[in-house]
């Protein structure tokens, strides 16, 4: 069950719609009417919130450096038993959106897309940092093409403090089962990232996803979508290693 609802408040802020699934726990628009701003506020699931105060030093710890390509919270707190982060609200849709469509884009505009985000993981893996959860939930992707990273360093912060990741299995690397979260694994994901851009589909379809990760069971660019340039099928090799 939510650990609030329509109208509550979480520190200054007044939940104004119904919460939205997110990977770690709900997603409040919230607005504070002292001073007419309006925020993205993300609310832990209970599980993973033995010690809020803890899960927050974590998150603290695993900030990346300041990038533009990357949204970070501008506030984190705890309110009750519930750790809070309040990010700025945004009209950009997640990348999730696009995917649900089902289909590929050029190779040509997936590498535009790749070009756009990779600075972003590059500057904070080059301070130490890791996303730990990449995935298209937390990618935003404005009108104009740009596009803003969230979320960084949750799944990092959660593997720091022995909890299990909650993000999503589907694009999460092999070796974050056993709880390590490093720019290796953000690599992993932006290789499972680009072969979904390019053919619309997943590149680990069955019934054994672990298996078919760590076998690396997956039909190349060359055969799922003909015409793509060889170095594609190079580039996934490498991400996904």
């Amino acid at each position: 069950a939510p650990a609030a609802a329509d109208g509550d408040r979480l520190g200054r802020w007044r939940l104004g719609k119904s919460p939205k699934p997110w990977a770690y726990g709900t997603r409040w628009d919230g607005a504070d009417g002292g001073s007419g701003s309006s925020a993205s506020l993300r609310l832990f699931d209970r599980r993973l919130c033995a010690s809020p105060e803890r899960l927050l030093a974590a998150l603290r710890a695993a900030a990346p450096a300041k990038h533009p390509g990357v949204a970070a919270p501008f506030e984190m707190f705890v309110d009750g038993t519930n750790a809070v982060l309040a990010y700025p609200s945004s009209a950009a849709k997640p990348l999730a959106k696009w995917f649900e469509q089902g289909r590929g884009v050029p190779p040509a505009q997936a590498v535009r897309f790749l070009k756009r985000l990779a600075p972003a993981l590059d500057a904070a893996h080059r301070a130490g940092r890791a996303h730990g959860g990449l995935s298209p939930d937390c990618i935003l992707v404005a009108g104009d093409g740009t596009i803003v990273l969230e979320d960084f360093g949750i799944g990092a912060a959660l593997a720091a403090l022995g909890l299990p990741p909650a993000g999503s299995p589907a694009y999460a690397a092999p070796e974050l089962e056993t709880g390590s979260a490093g720019p290796a694994a953000d690599l992993y994901s932006l290789g499972i990232l680009l072969y979904e851009l390019v053919t619309g589909r997943h590149p680990f379809e069955g019934t054994n996803l672990p298996a078919m990760k760590r076998e690396k069971r997956y039909t190349p660019f060359s055969r799922a979508a003909p015409g793509c340039p060889p170095a594609l099928d190079a580039l996934l090799a490498g991400l996904l290693e």
